[in-house]
């Protein structure tokens, strides 16, 4: 006769989603769409649930923002700067035709090249921001995880975001954890 189930819960978001944890009398069964695991609550040496904000993405994203703003800051007057010099190698190369030499004239096409890419950081900037903004999203959304501590090995199952219904799992597994370590 099989285990009467006493909780379950299904993984909706992250790496696990469309999976399920069983909690039965004896064990404790994940069963995926391409497979069952199956762990024995006497093995189980203990429990931990944790909600946890991921802050080295949270740190990246504050980096990737200060960086965007480096580069705002900097387009316009590196813009200006580009433009007074392509503008004073152009005027020498028309005033002297004749005699421009070919340093003057790839003096001209490296500056018109520097000018279009600066021209970009802007671009590059927000790019830069909304890169950052989304690791710092992703970061403080952060995960709950279940972990379990094997007698060899610990087994977690993690979801995004904070998980009420996972916290709620995770304590009947507690406490026929307990139940079955008094007997």
């Amino acid at each position: 006769m099989a285990d009467a189930p006493i909780a379950d819960y299904l993984f909706q978001r992250g790496a696990l989603r469309g999976t399920q944890l069983t909690l039965l009398e004896s064990r404790l069964l994940h069963l995926g769409t391409d497979c069952t695991e199956s762990i024995a609550l006497d093995a189980i040496a203990s429990a931990r649930i944790a909600f946890e904000r991921d802050a080295r993405r949270i740190g990246w994203g504050v980096a990737f923002g200060v960086f965007a703003l480096i580069v705002f800051a900097l387009a316009g007057p590196l813009g200006a700067a580009v433009g007074r010099a392509l503008a004073e190698v152009s005027a020498q190369i028309a005033r002297d035709a004749s005699q421009a030499s070919a340093v003057a004239q790839f003096l001209e096409s490296a500056l018109g090249a520097l000018k279009f890419a600066v021209g970009l950081m802007p671009v590059a900037g927000l790019l830069l921001a909304l890169w950052g903004a989304a690791l710092g999203a992703r970061g403080w959304i952060g995960h709950t995880s279940l972990t379990l501590v094997l007698a060899s090995a610990e087994r977690e199952f993690r979801t995004p975001g904070r998980e009420p219904l996972l916290e709620d799992f995770a304590e009947n597994l507690a406490q026929c954890v307990a139940a079955r370590m008094r007997r």
